[in-house]
This record gives C-alpha cells, sequence and structure tokens, in this order.
C-alpha cells in the first residue's frame, strides 16, 4: 500500500493537467458507470474472501483469519462505504438537466476517477495464497474445564486435551457424543480419536449426508457400540472407498462394532452394515423413510460369495417403520441368529429367511399376528419352519421416553454383548 499511494497520486496529477475541466464534463458519465463496475468486483472477491474465511474456520477450531486478511476486509468494507457515496452524488449530478456548477462537477469527476484507482488496487490485492493461519494451542493445564458447560463446549475443550496427548501410545477407551455439526467434523478430522472411540452417539439435527471413508472405518478398530439418533435430517449415510474398482468381497471396517442403534432419522437404507462382521445387536426404531435394510446394489453374487455375512448377529429389532420392504432381497444364514422382533412395519411383506436360516440358533419371531399371517415365503417348508417360532404379542416393544429411561432400559439388550 505504501508504494500505490504515490502511483495513485501520479495518475491523479497526470490526469488533471493532461483531462481539465472540459475533459472531465465529457467523461463525467463513463466514469461514474467505471466506478460501479470496480464496485462490483470488489464485491465479489470480498464476498469469496469471507466464504473462504468461514469455511476454513468452521473446519477446524484453531483456524483464524490471517491479520492481513482482518485488515483487507476491514479496508474493503471503508472503500464500498466510501465509493458509494460518491456514486450517489455522481448519479446525482447525472441527472440534473442544467450543468451547473462545472467547476463542482470537475472536483468530483476528479475524486471519481481517483476512486477507481484505489478500488482496482484492493481488488488486486484481495487475491490470497492462504487465508487463516492455526492459532497455538494452549497448555493442557491451562484448560479451565470447571467452566465449561454445555455439551459442545465441554468436546471443545475434550479435542484440545486429545490434541495434546497425541504422542501417548495407550489411550484405547474413549465415549463421545457428538450434537453438533462442527463436533461431527471434528471427530472425522481426527485420526487418533478415532483410533481411541468404543463408544459413539450422533445426535445432530443439522447432519444431512454422513459421508465416512473406509480408511477411517478401519481406524475405528475398538468401536464396539454405535448410536445415531434424532438426527432429523439425515438421509444418507454412506461408506466412501479409497480404492480404485470394485472392492472384492467384503472388507471388514467396523470390526469389532457390535451394537448398533438408529432412531429418528430420515434415512432409506443401511447397506454400510454388511462391513460390520461382529454385529450381535440390530436396533432400528422411528425411520419413516427407510425402505431397505441391506440395499438392492448389493447383488446377488456378492451374498453368496461371502456367506458370512452377519455371521454373529444375535437380536434384530425393527420398530416403527412403515416405509420398509425388505431387510435382505436374498436369503441370509445368520447362523448366530436368537430374536427378532417386528413392530408397526406394515410394509415389510417378506423375511430373508429360507429352511436354512437360523438353524438351531433361533428363540423367537416377536410380533402382530395380522403382520405374520400377511407374510409371504418362498415355499411351505420354510414357513413351516418358522411358524413355531412366531410368538403373538401386543406389547410395544420398548420405546424410551426420557434419558433415565433409556439408560436404565438399554442395559437389558447390552446384555447380549458381554
Amino acid at each position: 500500500m505504501d508504494l500505490v499511494s504515490p502511483i495513485i497520486d501520479i495518475l491523479a496529477r497526470l490526469w488533471d493537467c493532461t483531462a481539465g475541466p472540459r475533459a472531465s464534463l465529457c467523461n463525467f458519465k463513463e466514469n461514474v458507470e467505471s466506478l460501479r463496475n470496480v464496485m462490483r468486483e470488489l464485491d465479489s472477491v470480498k464476498e469469496d474472501v469471507k466464504q473462504r474465511v468461514e469455511h476454513e474456520e468452521q473446519q477446524d477450531y484453531y483456524l483464524r483469519r490471517t491479520e492481513r486478511v482482518r485488515q483487507w476486509l476491514e479496508e474493503a468494507d471503508s472503500y464500498i462505504v466510501r465509493a458509494n457515496s460518491l456514486l450517489q452524488r455522481g448519479d446525482e449530478e447525472i441527472q440534473k438537466k442544467c450543468l451547473g456548477n462545472c467547476r463542482s462537477r470537475y472536483k468530483l469527476g476528479k475524486a471519481i476517477y481517483r476512486m477507481i484507482l484505489e478500488v482496482r488496487d484492493i481488488v488486486i490485492r484481495g487475491h490470497f495464497d492462504f487465508v487463516t493461519q492455526m492459532l497455538p494451542r494452549p497448555p493442557v493445564e491451562e484448560i479451565p474445564l470447571e467452566k465449561t458447560v454445555g455439551i459442545d463446549s465441554i468436546f471443545s475443550q475434550l479435542w484440545t486435551l486429545l490434541q495434546e496427548l497425541e504422542c501417548l501410545e495407550n489411550i484405547s477407551d474413549v465415549s463421545l457424543t457428538l450434537t453438533t455439526f462442527r463436533s461431527v467434523l471434528k471427530f472425522k478430522a481426527s485420526s487418533k480419536l478415532q483410533c481411541c472411540i468404543k463408544r459413539l452417539t450422533i445426535m445432530c439435527s443439522e447432519l444431512e449426508t454422513l459421508d465416512i471413508p473406509s480408511s477411517a472405518m478401519k481406524r475405528m478398530e475398538h468401536l464396539e457400540t454405535l448410536s445415531i439418533r434424532d438426527c432429523h435430517s439425515l438421509r444418507e449415510l454412506k461408506i466412501s472407498f479409497e480404492e480404485q474398482g470394485r472392492m472384492q468381497g467384503l472388507p471388514d471396517c467396523f470390526r469389532n462394532l457390535r451394537y448398533l442403534h438408529i432412531e429418528n432419522c430420515p434415512i432409506k437404507d443401511l447397506a454400510w452394515i454388511r462391513y460390520c462382521p461382529s454385529l450381535r445387536f440390530l436396533w432400528v426404531d422411528s425411520c419413516p423413510s427407510l425402505e431397505e435394510i441391506i440395499a438392492d446394489d448389493f447383488g446377488s453374487a456378492e451374498i453368496e460369495e461371502n456367506i458370512d455375512m452377519l455371521s454373529k448377529l444375535e437380536s434384530i429389532n425393527l420398530v416403527g417403520l412403515p416405509s420398509l420392504k425388505s431387510i435382505c432381497r436374498r436369503a441370509m444364514l445368520l447362523p448366530s441368529l436368537k430374536d427378532v422382533e417386528v413392530i408397526n412395519c406394515p410394509s415389510l411383506r417378506k423375511l430373508p429367511f429360507d429352511s436354512d436360516t437360523a438353524k438351531n440358533s433361533l428363540n423367537a419371531i416377536k410380533g402382530i399376528k395380522t403382520w405374520w399371517d400377511q407374510l409371504e415365503w418362498e415355499d411351505a417348508a420354510a414357513k413351516d419352519a418358522f411358524t413355531s417360532k412366531f410368538v403373538d404379542s401386543d406389547l410395544v416393544l420398548f420405546k424410551p421416553t426420557a434419558q433415565s429411561d433409556y439408560s436404565k432400559q438399554l442395559l437389558r439388550y447390552l446384555r447380549i454383548l458381554s
């Protein structure tokens, strides 16, 4: 800026000498329009810089805009106010039918011309290679945990603590509840946290899509319990594979996940549970848009090649799923399956069972008699094999009405994990 200002002064003086009042009057309207055009360009550049800054600051709690960017944004705001004032005066001068005071118009034209040069300069300086910088981490002992209020604030402090403990190798048991979009982003960005997590709950109404890289899934080798509930905007939960081409077989990603609870989420399928070889308990509740558990893109050949898919699954609980039409479109072996409960799933007309499913393990299939009578079967032998396991129940499956009830009742289902 120190070098540019003298240049602008020189240009303005040359304009004084060569243009003169008469030229100023002739070019006045063109200069007003030129100023308007460079102001549009400044508005556009400023908006781009602001969006970059806000996006990066939201991505990482410790990223803050650089001092150079902060000063540029303040300077841009100042020029916008001054330039708009000149444009208003210029428009008023153009609207006058009589030229009036030529000297007054000449001075205004000179001010507009100088503003055009200055705005062009600030536009050029608004192109930054980087707009944020990392703040220094405070020492662990200075974290005021006792003053923290609110789940997200506690997580922010925990995030800081974990970053300070990155060098330690023996952290292996962490439980987290993520309630904001920012906290979910932090978790996805932390390899250390993924390696340590054992119990994870996501309750984020802002979350629309949860895309988990397969590498992150593999890092979560200690994760045993996953609960995703009250994510009222979550429509898609998928796994992204970094490897090129079609995956061969079923990779063990959530290799130790044993308990999965999905509730109050508008997702359409849970196809990714095929990557949970140790899953023992599946509970899906109040997901009105859910149509399939294992989606149709999972081909028949893949199922035949992976007969051990969900081989450790012991319990399936499906509650309040009005759109559910299919658990899986092919029959599954499910050799460890003990209990099935289906409540208020009127569109589910077929189970992924044949005469070889859950041999010597199944205890009961619980549901309403009217639902059971409408089920479709591949053959009479399969229907006869499972009819003896059906338990007609008018009791509503446990659905917690308070957080305390949830904690108490959940213990009953977690016993199968012990």
